[in-house]
């Protein structure tokens, strides 16, 4: 993955913060990922990485929502 698209991906849900992000299901997460230009997979592991890294939370309803800090 490379850094370019882990920062566009995290500046993007930053941006749009105040609107409701449902990427549970898998056909949004290819239509993210197209729009980054990467596959869905590196998507993926852009939102888990900053899942792990706490800087976003993934709620039970597959929202997510950007940890202010």
């Amino acid at each position: 993955m490379t850094l370019y698209a882990f920062y566009d991906i995290a500046y993007d849900l930053l941006h749009h913060k105040d609107n409701t992000q449902m990427l549970g299901r898998f056909n949004r997460i290819d239509q993210e990922a197209e729009r980054f230009g990467t596959s869905s997979r590196v998507y993926r592991r852009a939102l888990k990485t900053l899942i792990e890294q706490g800087l976003v939370t993934k709620q039970k309803n597959g929202e997510l929502v950007i940890i202010n800090r």
